[in-house]
């Protein structure tokens, strides 16, 4: 499995290809062998008159960051066609499937980010790998002459990556990089793009988002917006834009460790398809990035999930949602069922995964992936870890208020002790936030009195613990 990507050619990648250029037995099957030997000097010159040339956007192949070979885009009228090239330099490298990877990012960048409608390219009739390897990535044949072929490449037919990484950002500079690091290390043998909506950032956000969009031109799609739209638009807008067949989310303030974390979660959806979704576990760091011991941090100390019995979550799920966002990924076609199946009620809730996760878990089983594949950052202002006790009470509240909803849509059966309890727990913060020293005892006192309460859960009751300690003091 290889990380493949292009990048803009520079001019010190000369002392590379200019090996290539003589080398006779990657311009066997070409018409563009060159008619004499090939200096670096020579390379270096012609490196830099193509990059400063308008009409041509060339570019290397890299493959777990080694450079590999190039690939261009030629003869390029705006907005309307231009004209392929491709060749693997190094032929340690050849009948991998690199040139399929690459080809298909050259014709997403080609699509999404220079708006061009058709690309087509010539090759000798001789060159048959090639020219499957053009069939796969949508290119046909339109003209045959005696020793070549040209074909086209309709690029509003062309095919969809496989699967699509949603990433919202909204004033993330301190974190972006590592996010897109971590989605862009993936080995896979498919093609997946990363559809990134920006809400107006007041920091450095969008031009770091431009700075990665320019050094790997075929793996982004930035939804740039002009004004903020909200979480809520924000993330619509990003789910409209991811077309794979899959998708993937990471926000923009976590991260993905696990280099191989598409391929096998796209492996096992690919052979399973009564699985909706696929999700794993997870490291939890704070904002400095150090490590945070939490019983969060291993779900199976959440729940004691039985093996081999992953499709009856939703009792779990009901309970809470246990499924980190980070580390899914979702069929899409089931992923929109879902969207569609939630109210305009249900999207003004604080935390819309939740929400998709149980519509998810009636729509196909669900799969725990028993491996930490991401680092989830705890942020003080972030909806499930604020400290400010309003914005903290809201987002336990509209919890709570899922919860029992879908109790009662799928019938599961949630025992009325439970909701007294979370309801509990949710007066408990309403009384701390006000400073209601003596009604924070005396609910808790009777909670526990009456078993609605849990006196080993303690430390759920975070603020009402720090209030009462305060006052002490």
């Amino acid at each position: 499995m290889y990380k493949v990507l292009i990048r803009p050619l520079i001019i010190s990648d000369a002392q590379i290809s200019f090996k290539w250029r003589n080398d006779p037995k990657i311009w066997e099957l070409t018409g563009s062998k060159p008619k004499q030997e090939i200096t670096l000097e020579i390379e270096h010159d012609w490196i830099k008159k193509a990059i400063a040339d308008k009409t041509t956007k060339r570019f290397a192949i890299l493959v777990d960051d080694v450079y590999v070979g190039n690939i261009q885009l030629t003869d390029i009228i705006e907005y309307d066609t231009a004209q392929y090239h491709v060749f693997i330099g190094d032929r340690n490298y050849w009948g991998k499937g690199i040139a399929k990877l690459a080809t298909n990012q050259i014709l997403y960048y080609a699509k999404v980010v220079l708006g061009l409608k058709n690309i087509f390219l010539k090759v000798r009739k001789e060159n048959f790998s090639a020219i499957k390897v053009y069939k796969k990535n949508g290119f046909k044949i339109v003209n045959e002459k005696e020793d070549w072929i040209k074909m086209n490449c309709d690029i509003s037919q062309l095919e969809t990556t496989t699967a699509s990484v949603f990433v919202m950002v909204y004033n993330h500079e301190k974190y972006i990089a590592e996010c897109l690091e971590g989605i862009l290390m993936q080995k896979c043998n498919f093609n997946f793009d990363i559809v990134v909506g920006e809400d107006c950032s007041t920091d450095k956000s969008r031009e770091i988002l431009l700075e990665y969009q320019n050094r790997y031109p075929g793996k982004f799609k930035l939804l740039l917006h002009e004004t903020n739209i909200g979480a809520a638009n924000n993330q619509m807008e990003v789910f409209k834009n991811c077309k794979g067949k899959y998708i993937a989310m990471c926000e923009g303030d976590d991260y993905w460790i696990d280099p191989l974390k598409l391929q096998k979660q796209v492996d096992f959806l690919e052979a399973n398809e009564d699985y909706v979704l696929i999700h794993s576990d997870i490291f939890l760091k704070n904002s400095s990035g150090e490590n945070i011991k939490s019983a969060r941090n291993t779900i199976s100390k959440i729940i004691r999930w039985p093996k081999n019995n992953d499709y009856n979550v939703v009792k779990y799920l009901v309970k809470g949602n246990y499924i980190m966002t980070l580390t899914v990924l979702i069929t899409k076609n089931a992923l929109f069922k879902a969207l569609n199946k939630i109210t305009e009620n249900d999207n003004e809730i604080a935390t819309i995964d939740y929400t998709i996760f149980l519509e998810l878990s009636k729509l196909g089983k669900i799969h725990y992936q028993q491996e930490k594949t991401a680092v989830y950052r705890i942020l003080p202002n972030s909806a499930s870890n604020n400290t400010d006790l309003d914005a903290r009470l809201s987002y336990i509240e509209s919890t709570i208020n899922i919860s029992r909803f879908y109790n009662q849509k799928f019938t599961v059966g949630i025992c009325k002790l439970y909701f007294d309890r979370v309801q509990l727990s949710a007066q408990l913060y309403e009384f701390a936030k006000r400073g209601l020293v003596i009604k924070c005892i005396s609910t808790f006192y009777r909670g526990i009195k009456s078993d609605k309460l849990n006196i080993l859960r303690l430390k759920n009751y975070y603020y009402f613990i720090v209030l009462i300690v305060s006052k002490i003091k």
